[in-house]
């Protein structure tokens, strides 16, 4: 949209030097009374582009087509020189934009694409909450994977259909279709909205036969030219399916014919690999097969040469306190240094469980539970820059082994050593699904997660670490003082 560019040509000069925004605390936009512009048909283009960055947005329209006197009981303060003034201030849920001069909204929406995201626009630690897309051509989706891509794009798959397990069931992809302004002395700021769905693969086979797919992940190699890699299962169910990967060198507009992974390997099972010091994939991986109880075990897969040849850990078994046998798969990895790594698995043990590698994840030590309770749900967590971990799941546990609510919390911790985890943020506590997280730190240090909305939808959200708060927890009781996502609309 041409009016998101200070520097379009027919912009007034007061657009055109718009005051950079560090915050977004109440603060005032003055215009001189003298500025001139086509200001009808901005209302909605305000409006899409503040909900796709910030989620909920409410405009105050009681002046539309009024260009001059403020509505009753907003702000209609004189700026110096005879302007209207208008007001904008950060909400939990988004911003709330008053005013009665729609050019003041053409300023704020110049300003905001030409200032980049600042750690101090976080609120509680939440820089954006949105969805990737409010309605696709199948009614169910889960197991959602984010990267972002060599070029700074951000890339999610899911998979898609009628329901899990069905045969109809593909993976499907979308990009953040970026538009960027780049005015002189300013850093670019990537903003715009997700390209609709489209299905990039699924299960037919040569025979005519088709199967469903799951659980995509989505990984971009920091190694120089390396492609995007798109790993997927699939088959009619998890004991019986097998690992898939695509390449993308263009960031998922086109991909490479499906390759089948060599026999005994499946890939990364739900969760981002690593890259390792030495540029070797690590990633996570898990069998619901096994031979001989605990028929859920997990083990670790590498690669030298992004995947195109492996080898693999022995499968990990553990046993609880009480001597049952500990049930784990899709492993998330996080970093201790020196060579250390620690991996949480989902479990059927009601705790997540976990385990270390003192050799870069060749062998592993015994698996043990956390002190954080798992639903049987899978988790996802990253290191981040300064060292401590950030882990979101689900902080319940089944009831009477029910599947009904158990997945109805969605939660954020962060941990200094992995051991000890603190209460950050809850992003969901309502009736519904919230599942299977996925989740990135960026090369700005923020950090992306995506997760499964009812079944329906993919919600993405962006976290400023820095912001982010901490509550001890005592015991299994989530902290009432941790900060609370607004739930989003409807």
């Amino acid at each position: 949209m041409q009016v998101l560019d200070p520097s379009w040509e027919g912009a007034p000069p007061a657009l055109r030097s718009a005051p950079r925004l560090s915050s977004l605390d109440d603060i005032d936009v003055a215009l001189l009374s003298n500025v001139k512009a086509r200001v009808e048909p901005l209302f909605d283009q305000v409006e899409t582009l503040l909900r796709n960055r910030w989620g909920v947005v409410t405009v105050d329209r009681a002046t539309k087509g009024n260009h001059s006197a403020p509505a009753e009981g907003e702000l209609g303060d004189r700026a110096p020189g005879g302007g209207t003034r208008a007001r904008w201030r950060s909400r939990g849920d988004g911003l709330l934009i008053r005013g009665s001069h729609p050019v003041a909204f053409t300023a704020i929406v110049a300003t905001l694409a030409v200032t980049p995201a600042a750690p101090a626009m976080a609120q509680d630690g939440v820089v954006l909450a949105e969805f990737i897309f409010e309605t696709a051509p199948y009614p169910e989706c889960h197991a959602s994977t984010i990267a972002e891509t060599a070029s700074g794009a951000l890339v999610a798959a899911w998979f898609g259909g009628t329901a899990e397990r069905n045969p109809d069931v593909g993976i499907w992809f979308s990009r953040l279709e970026a538009e960027r302004a780049e005015p002189a002395g300013a850093a670019s700021l990537p903003s715009g909205r997700w390209s609709p769905p489209v299905e990039v693969v699924n299960g037919v086979q040569a025979d005519g036969a088709r199967y469903p797919t799951w659980n995509p992940v989505l990984y971009q190699s920091p190694q120089d030219d390396a492609p995007l890699l798109l790993f997927f299962k699939v088959g009619p169910s998890p004991p019986e399916w097998w690992g898939m990967v695509m390449e993308s060198a263009d960031d998922g507009r086109t991909w490479s014919e499906p390759r089948r992974l060599p026999d005994g390997i499946l890939g990364p099972i739900r969760n981002k690999p690593i890259t390792l010091a030495d540029g070797t994939l690590l990633a996570g991986s898990s069998i619901e097969n096994a031979p001989a109880p605990p028929v859920w075990r997990a083990h670790f897969e590498r690669s030298t040469d992004l995947g195109r040849t492996w080898t693999r850990t022995e499968s990990l078994a553990g046993r609880t306190a009480a001597g049952e046998d500990f049930r784990i798969i899709q492993p998330t990895i996080l970093t201790l240094g020196d060579g250390e790594l620690l991996a949480l698995f989902r479990s059927k043990e009601s705790r997540v469980a976990a385990s270390r590698s003192t050799d870069e994840g060749r062998t592993w030590g015994p698996v043990y539970a956390t002190g954080l309770p798992n639903p049987d749900a899978g988790v996802d967590g990253v290191t981040l820059a300064d060292g401590r971990h950030l882990l979101v799941y689900n902080h319940k546990v089944r009831i009477d082994g029910a599947w009904a609510g158990s997945r109805s919390r969605l939660n954020v911790g962060l941990s200094d050593d992995g051991d000890t985890w603190d209460a950050s943020l809850m992003l969901e506590d309502q009736d519904g699904e919230y599942s299977y997280p996925a989740v990135i730190r960026t090369r700005d240090g923020l950090v992306h997660l995506t997760y499964t909305h009812r079944r329906t939808r993919i919600r993405h959200v962006v976290l400023d670490p820095a912001a982010l708060q901490r509550h001890p927890m005592a015991g299994e009781e989530w902290p009432a003082e941790a900060s609370v996502l607004a739930p989003a609309p409807e």
